[in-house]
C-alpha cells in the first residue's frame, strides 16, 4: 500500500509538472516565445509591392482588353518606381506578351494582316538594334527615358486629329519604328500604333485585333533582347495574377463601358505614374 501511495504521489507530481510544462509562463521561461504555440501555422504576408503591381496590372489589362491599348502605358511607370532598371522593362514586355496572346486568341479573325506587317517589320528592326544599348543603361537614366516617353506618348494619344501623313506606307513605317524604339527603351509601345490606327478607317474590333498582332511579336523580341535584366519573380507572379483578372473583367465589360472613359482613365493613371518616375529619377 505504501508503494502504491508513493506511486500515486509520483504520478500526481508528474502530471502537475507536465501541466506546468504546457503553460505559457513555463514555455516563456524556458526559451519558447509567448503567444501562439510553436506548432501553429504561419500566416503568409503578401508584400505591398506585389499588391500594387497586381492591382495596376489588373486595371491595365482590363483597359487593353476593352480598347486595345493601355497595358504598357500604365504598368511601365509603376514598375520603374517599384523595381527600377532594365529588368522592369523586360517584365513589362513579358507580361504584355501574355496579355496580347490572350486577347489575340479571341479577336484574331478581325486582324488586318497587311497593315500589321507594315507596322511590325520596322518595329522589330528598331527593337533588335536598340536592345543591347538599353540593357546597359543605368536605372536613373532609364527612369527618365520611361517618364519622358510616357508623357510624350500621352500627348500624342490625346490628339483628336492625327496627322494625315499617318495614313500611308510612310506613316506605317514611322509608327513602327517609334513603337519598337519606345518599347525596347521604356516598355511603352502602344501610342504610335494608337495614333496610326486613329488615322485609319478601322472598326474598333479591327483596331484591338491588329494592335495585338503587332504588339505580340514586338514584346517577345524585346523580352529576348533584354535578356540580361533579371526581374523579381514575385512581381512577375503578381502581374500575371492581375492580367488574368483583367482579361476576365475586360471580357465582361467590353461593350458596356464607353471606350472614351477607358481612354481618359488610362491617360490619367499613366500621367501620374510618369510624373512620379520623373521626380524619383531626376
Amino acid at each position: 500500500m505504501a508503494s502504491q501511495r508513493c506511486d500515486a504521489g509520483r504520478g500526481r507530481v508528474q502530471s502537475t509538472h507536465h501541466a506546468a510544462d504546457l503553460s505559457p509562463a513555463w514555455r516563456a521561461g524556458h526559451g519558447e516565445p509567448r503567444g501562439e504555440p510553436p506548432w501553429a501555422p504561419a500566416i503568409p504576408v503578401i508584400p505591398v509591392d506585389d499588391i500594387v503591381i497586381g492591382v495596376v496590372a489588373a486595371f491595365a489589362a482590363t483597359a487593353q482588353a476593352i480598347s486595345g491599348f493601355g497595358m504598357n502605358l500604365i504598368l511601365a511607370p509603376v514598375l520603374q518606381v517599384v523595381a527600377p532598371g532594365p529588368a522592369a522593362v523586360r517584365l513589362v514586355v513579358g507580361l504584355s506578351a501574355i496579355l496580347n496572346s490572350a486577347v489575340l486568341l479571341t479577336t484574331r479573325r478581325f486582324v488586318l494582316w497587311l497593315p500589321a506587317l507594315l507596322l511590325l517589320i520596322p518595329a522589330l528592326a528598331a527593337t533588335l538594334l536598340l536592345g543591347p544599348v538599353v540593357s546597359g543603361s543605368s536605372s536613373s537614366a532609364l527612369g527618365v527615358i520611361v517618364a519622358v516617353t510616357t508623357l510624350t506618348a500621352i500627348a500624342a494619344t490625346a490628339m483628336r486629329r492625327p496627322p494625315r501623313c499617318l495614313t500611308g506606307y510612310t506613316g506605317a513605317l514611322a509608327a513602327g519604328v517609334l513603337s519598337g524604339t519606345m518599347n525596347v527603351s521604356s516598355g511603352v509601345s502602344g501610342p504610335p500604333i494608337a495614333v496610326y490606327a486613329a488615322a485609319q478607317l478601322w472598326t474598333p474590333r479591327q483596331v484591338v485585333a491588329t494592335a495585338q498582332a503587332v504588339f505580340l511579336p514586338g514584346n517577345v523580341a524585346a523580352f529576348i533582347v533584354l535578356g540580361g535584366g533579371t526581374f523579381r519573380a514575385d512581381l512577375g507572379y503578381a502581374g500575371l495574377a492581375g492580367i488574368i483578372a483583367g482579361i476576365l473583367a475586360g471580357a465582361r465589360l467590353r461593350g458596356r463601358v464607353p471606350s472614351h472613359a477607358v481612354r481618359v482613365a488610362v491617360l490619367v493613371v499613366a500621367a501620374v505614374g510618369a510624373g512620379i518616375v520623373l521626380l524619383r529619377s531626376a
